[in-house]
């Protein structure tokens, strides 16, 4: 090795080093973030009678507008527990599933009842401005509320900017902001003042409360003229109360609250003189510190009389502690990373010889362009064919596109664009785990919207925020023309990708003319594709770019930049993590040591690059590996939330069947089982699902050992042995998403073009139905409870999503889905064996393999393959 590729490669090992040193090895900052100002575009502003104070919310109708409602209208009331069973009457009945509804005292006509919902018929004698209603079960009341009525809104309401938050109630009007939802502990302030209240109106209540059983720490401004701090074990239920002062209209006090996660959380309001605390403990309040994800709310009511209180002067910090990542300040770091980054840089400018880069860029640019020439001059037919098809492709993917998209990944995507542009890639991590998705779940704030993704991701969304901000003139979260942007922006990348499938299979079957094109047609009209792109909005395609580029790079016999690509697909999602390693053990085998070292010190410098800017503010290095490693304590653990520890998100795993055939669950239930309760023995479905996945992964990789030599010669097997490990990793393990299956997909796809067509064609079939059913399905559930993020896709709107969802939780179906991954799985298996000549497959003859992924041949008088070489 030249003195220049030792000193690059130097450079690598000493910045891998300080990427594995966990960042508690450094100095710790005082906070981890902090912001002083409301953010309107992050809070969570509820409009007039949708108050999370109240036992239930009432809506003008089933899309969730609020009220005021109009008097004679039907009326959509959402709660727990309203009704012991289903039922309906199109006439109207004045009981129904064992529930009334009074208005003002009188029972009103219901129309629909379930557990969660009632529509019920608002009298038309009610002209009052405000109209009370009472929700009996059984006998028993369950909870009272206080509506706004009329055809307009009353006045007060709520205004919101960096500097001041306002909030007006009426008779009716119960208007409520979510200022925080987050994971981490945090400390919070403001400056509050009544400015005008009579009687019969609560000017302002904070607090502190997890959103799964609505118990709260809250500080109330109450309409007796005193401030009270307490603690309510769920709704009304209130267990500890306490007076701290009286209030004065137009007085300024300054409250503090304090949330430490697991540990205690505080409230304290300071008038002149005068300072109250209230604090409590886990030990004392086990259900509030139950909160995976607790809430910082503040509102206001007003059952009569009217109040305004202005909020000024907010600020938070969030603690120093370890979630996805951490902050560090260590003067050592920024001037360490940044010298590496540099130093590397040019080592590598140095290495490379400017006329040649620019002109094999060149070069290749002309081959392609020439190519594209002379294809359009001897198929004009066919190349006119292909250009109308991409333009009617994307017109179409278009128009699919404004249907909707999957509300809580499309409102957290679109809410990364936003702080990526507004704050920069490096607070995301902070910023988005504070954001409340409060609009999701009709204002309550069940979820934030956590950055899970490695660094490399962060770019991504920086990109789409701050186009958007270039041709819109802002970056709110809030706007549909963000939402046309992620959109867009996966579109483009799935071209790429396509593209590049193409590309592959003309590098693995040179003397095919057809078969790239059939490939790339069924990647590219894939249902599950399209609906994962197009739809729901994910960005499985931009993860796939750099998977696919190295490994195509890699057919070039280009390890030095497949390499970095590699890297690259590395710091996106953390569901390419198990693949990315099984390419990595693939290039180790088909590359010689010397250029293997060389690609992977480049790779080092993608990733030097990739993290700078985060070490210049703030990171440890290991912000590299600090996410991926965060996610398999969330998954691979006991990291997540108790609701979501569960056998399968939405995907057709193995646990989907086994519920259903031990533990007797049926339709949804078969997803929704707790996966982390002894199963066998000690085993949880969660930890046999990870020993399952480990064993198989430990098999593949032994069989890929034993067969070296025959996945070597075999270029095909790289692709179908990352098909199986993705298909594994959905397969086996607990908590699996359906829209993660398009990995497989695509990559069995690829597999066509090999000597085992027809078991990758089988399983491409099942794959698409499953994923395609399973990501429809689940998609269409959300919208049955909360249409109004996509009207056009509710199942009481759209046949297509009744049937898609009545399929996703058919007992029948969902057996049959899971037999077709099994078969997926081994089918894909059975490709790798053949593919690799393992089983009676043939390896291709050395003498005839092109120079490719496995490394250049070297002549010799046994003929046999080597490893590569420069």
């Amino acid at each position: 090795m030249s003195r220049l590729t030792c000193a690059r490669v130097a450079i690598a090992i000493v910045a891998l080093a300080l990427i594995l040193l966990p960042g508690e090895a450094w100095s710790d900052p005082a906070n981890d973030y902090e912001q002083a100002g409301f953010d309107a575009d992050l809070v969570y502003a509820g409009p007039m009678s949708r108050s999370t104070f109240d036992p239930f919310l009432v809506y003008q109708d089933a899309m969730g507008r609020p009220c005021p409602c109009p008097a004679g209208s039907t009326v959509t009331l959402v709660g727990d527990a309203l009704s012991a069973s289903r039922d309906e009457s199109v006439q109207g009945s004045l009981e129904l599933g064992g529930t009334q509804v009074f208005v003002n005292g009188r029972p009103a006509a219901l129309h629909s009842v379930t557990p969660s919902r009632i529509d019920f018929e608002l009298p038309a004698l009610v002209t009052a401005r405000a109209a009370s209603l009472e929700v009996v079960r059984e006998g028993e009341t369950i909870g009272r509320d206080t509506i706004a009525v009329g055809l307009a809104p009353v006045e007060p309401g709520i205004d919101v900017d960096r500097s001041e938050l306002r909030l007006a109630a009426g008779a009716g009007a119960e208007p409520e902001v979510h200022l925080i939802t987050t994971p981490l502990s945090f400390q919070a302030g403001f400056s509050a003042t009544i400015e005008e209240h009579t009687a019969g109106a609560t000017p302002l209540r904070l607090k502190m409360w997890n959103p799964r059983n609505t118990s709260s720490l809250a500080l109330v401004f109450d309409g007796d003229g005193q401030v009270y701090a307490s603690f309510d074990e769920g709704r009304g239920r209130v267990a500890q109360r306490q007076p701290m002062l009286a209030y004065e209209t137009g007085k300024s006090y300054d409250i503090a609250m304090v949330w430490e996660r697991d540990e205690r959380a505080s409230i304290s309001i300071t008038g002149g003189s005068e300072t109250a605390v209230f604090e409590i403990s886990a030990a004392e309040a086990p259900a509030l510190f139950d909160a995976y994800r607790p809430s910082l709310t503040v509102g206001a009511s007003a059952h009569a009389g009217a109040s305004v209180v202005s909020l000024t002067d907010y600020h938070f910090e969030l603690p120093h502690e370890r979630f996805t990542t951490l902050r560090i300040d260590d003067s050592v770091v920024p001037p360490l990373i940044g010298a590496l980054t540099a130093l590397g840089a040019v080592l590598l400018l140095l290495s490379l010889t400017p006329g040649k880069v620019v002109g094999g860029t060149r070069s290749a640019v002309g081959r392609w362009a020439r190519s594209v020439r002379e294809n359009a001059r001897e198929h004009p037919v066919g190349s006119t064919a292909v250009a109308a098809v991409l333009v009617l492709y994307v017109a179409l993917v278009t128009m699919l596109s404004t249907l909707g998209s999957h509300p809580f990944d499309m409102g957290s995507q679109a809410t990364w664009s936003y702080v990526a542009a507004e704050y920069g890639v490096t607070d995301l991590y902070y910023v988005s785990q504070t954001a409340t998705l409060a609009d999701v779940w009709n204002g309550v704030p069940y979820h934030e919207a956590v950055f899970p993704y490695n660094a490399g991701m962060s770019y991504y969304f920086w990109f789409i925020g701050e186009a958007h901000l270039l041709l819109f003139g802002h970056a709110s979260p809030d706007s549909t023309s963000m939402q046309v942007m992620i959109k867009s922006g996966n579109l483009a990348f799935l071209l790429a990708d396509v593209a590049l499938i193409y590309a592959i299979v003309r590098t693995l079957k040179p003397e095919a003319s057809h078969l790239p094109w059939v490939i790339s047609g069924v990647v590219l009209f894939n249902p599950a594709v399209v609906f994962d792109t197009a739809v729901w909005g994910e960005t499985e395609s931009v993860v796939l770019f750099p998977l696919l580029a190295s490994l195509f790079v890699a057919l070039k016999d280009r390890p030095g930049i497949a390499w970095p690509f590699l890297a690259l697909a590395f710091l996106s999602k953390q569901t390419v993590l198990l693949p990315v390693l099984a390419i990595a053990i693939v290039y180790l085998f088909r590359f010689d040591f010397r250029r293997n070292l060389e690609g992977v010190s480049v790779a080092m410098m993608v990733v030097l690059v990739v993290i700078l800017p985060f070490a210049l503010n703030g990171y440890p290095p290991s912000i590299a590996i600090d996410p991926t490693l965060a996610a398999v304590w969330v998954h691979g653990g006991s990291g997540a939330e108790k609701a979501f520890q569960v056998v399968s998100y939405d995907s057709f795993n193995v646990w989907t069947l086994v519920t259903f055939l031990a533990d007797g669950a049926t339709g949804l239930a078969r997803f929704q089982e707790p996966d982390y309760a002894p199963r066998l023995g000690s085993l949880s479905y969660h930890a046999i699902g990870l020993l399952a996945l480990a064993s198989s992964l430990i098999a593949l990789a032994f069989v890929a050992l034993v067969r070296r030599a025959s996945f070597r010669s075999s270029e095909h097997a790289v692709f179908l042995v990352v098909a199986v490990v993705f298909a594994l990793e959905l397969f086996l393990p607990t908590q699996t998403l359906s829209r993660y299956y398009v990995f497989a997909l695509v990559f069995a796809a690829i597999g066509l073009a090999g000597p085992s067509r027809w078991p990758c064609a089988a399983a491409v079939v099942a794959l698409t139905i499953t994923a395609f059913v399973g990501q429809y399905g689940s998609l269409a559930l959300v919208l049955q409870d909360f249409p109004q993020h996509a009207g056009h896709l509710a199942p009481q709107n759209n046949a297509l999503s009744r049937m898609m969802s009545g399929l996703f939780t058919s007992n029948g179906f969902i057996t049959a889905a899971v037999l077709l991954n099994l078969f997926s799985v081994l089918a894909l298996v059975a490709a790798v064996s053949r593919g690799a000549g393992v089983g009676g497959g043939a390896p291709v003859p050395s003498e005839s393999r092109a120079t490719g992924i496995r490394g250049r041949v070297r002549a010799s008088p046994a003929a046999l393959p080597a490893r590569g070489e420069m």
